[in-house]
């Protein structure tokens, strides 16, 4: 798919606003270097940031990198949307060769982007757990779906995915997507119902694989979504290590 003589170039894009301001450090902490970033030098991190003031962004650029300002007008999918397809429009105006989406929460390990290129998949994901809600009743599972046999699809369940594998899947979260930019040329990023919350990660793994290109999950590539300030014990069931034997 790419050319092995010259490696590929990767835009790591992160949609973001003031909210998650009390993960940037745990983020900025794994991708380790501006010029470097998860230690491969042919990658560029880009700042999508729909904060409403500009404070956020200003912080972003003082510590080097570039950040393109949105507005926080519309509901909170509508600025995720926007955020992602103009990071996918500069992927493609700026002639990378992968757009790497990490969410500001989704801390991942500090290898992921190697691991992640080494499969050589149009489209593939790491993992990390979420609070879903099944009949009133609110469990930790992976944001990750399996395709069943009668064309519906299921979420996994956290022993299914403790031990590392690289595996076909429906659907995943974008907080740790890596995607070809043969895959962005024939896409845009869209809402798949009219959610106001979310639902843009539904409605692009639904157009992938009716472009025929089947995704995939690393399961060994396990990420900490951070969704409260560091030290907060309501961050626990959200980290793998909480669910080995």
């Amino acid at each position: 798919m790419d050319n092995k003589a010259q490696p590929p170039r990767v835009l790591i894009g992160i949609v973001t606003y003031d909210g998650h301001r009390h993960a940037i450090e745990k983020l900025l902490e794994a991708i380790g270097s501006v010029t470097n970033p998860f230690g491969y030098p042919h990658a560029t991190v880009i700042f999508a940031d729909n904060s409403a003031k500009d404070e956020y962004a200003r912080f972003l650029q003082s510590k080097g990198f570039e950040v393109l300002k949105d507005s926080a007008d519309g509901t909170r999918i509508d600025r995720i949307i926007r955020g992602r397809n103009h990071l996918r429009d500069v992927c493609l105006e700026r002639s990378y060769d992968y757009l790497f989406f990490l969410d500001t929460d989704v801390i991942p390990p500090k290898d992921t982007l190697s691991r992640l290129l080494r499969h050589q998949k149009e489209v593939i994901t790491g993992i990390y757990l979420g609070a879903m809600t099944f009949d009133s009743k609110t469990e930790i599972l992976p944001v990750l779906y399996t395709p069943l046999p009668d064309g519906r699809v299921r979420t996994m369940r956290i022993a299914e995915v403790m031990e590392g594998k690289l595996i076909p899947i429906a659907a995943a979260g974008l907080g740790c997507c890596l995607i070809h930019r043969n895959v962005l040329e024939k896409l845009r990023f869209r809402n798949i119902a009219a959610s106001v919350t979310g639902g843009e990660d539904a409605a692009f793994f639904k157009d992938v694989i009716s472009l025929g290109v089947i995704p995939y999950a690393d399961t060994s590539i396990k990420c900490f979504h951070m969704g409260y300030p560091e030290g907060d014990r309501r961050n626990e069931p959200y980290q793998f290590e909480r669910y080995r034997r």
